[in-house]
């Protein structure tokens, strides 16, 4: 992971792909002026430091393999020690491949670990449609969040349950016999772009 290069948006546009509707991409320029807002927020937080309960503001990475190539982004925001994750997409040539599961393993190891931001709380949105792109959003998030906050409805979109998962909660999950794959997952965040 690390923070949003421009040169990356080229290939992030196409992660939108089957996520709107009309199947519509950002335009070239779209992606642009993304990339900017996204490199304005970034620069409030990396200083590589941990979360603490005056912060407010965005953090936006790509998602890469262990070569370099690119095969999402993720983007969250943060409110004081809280952290409520608003976008996760992978590229269409990557989804199915047990990607998604294993990013949203190392962005919580990440969040939650005391060399990272060191979060109290995760908040995430889950799709309650079953649908192609919903349904891996759904069984990565279903295993670990038990207890649905409230739900949220989003147009073009449908219904969406809003949990949340404590530092504890996600330490007693993580270290489970059961997980003992993706608990030997490492990731390595590159602070500055």
């Amino acid at each position: 992971m690390r923070p949003v290069l421009f040169s990356d948006m080229a290939t992030l546009r196409t992660a939108a792909t089957g996520m709107w509707p009309a199947d519509i991409l950002p335009t070239e320029n779209e992606g642009k002026a993304t990339w900017y807002n996204w490199n304005k927020q970034n620069e409030t937080l990396f200083n590589k430091r941990n979360l603490t309960s005056n912060d407010k503001g965005w953090i936006n990475l790509t998602i890469c393999k262990n070569d370099d190539t690119i095969i999402g982004y993720r983007n969250f925001k943060y409110r004081g020690t809280k952290v409520i994750s608003n976008m996760a997409a992978l590229i269409p040539s990557e989804r199915g491949k047990s990607y998604y599961k294993e990013s949203h393993t190392l962005i919580r190891k990440f969040i939650f670990d005391s060399t990272g931001l060191n979060a109290a709380i995760y908040r995430v949105h889950i799709p309650t449609t079953s649908s192609t792109i919903n349904d891996s959003v759904i069984n990565v998030n279903n295993t670990l969040y038990s207890t649905v906050h409230h739900q949220v409805e989003f147009p073009n979109r449908g219904l969406y349950d809003v949990k949340e998962i404590t530092r504890a909660e996600w330490t007693a999950w993580i270290d489970h016999s059961n997980q003992a794959a993706l608990k030997a997952h490492t990731y390595t965040l590159t602070w500055t772009a």
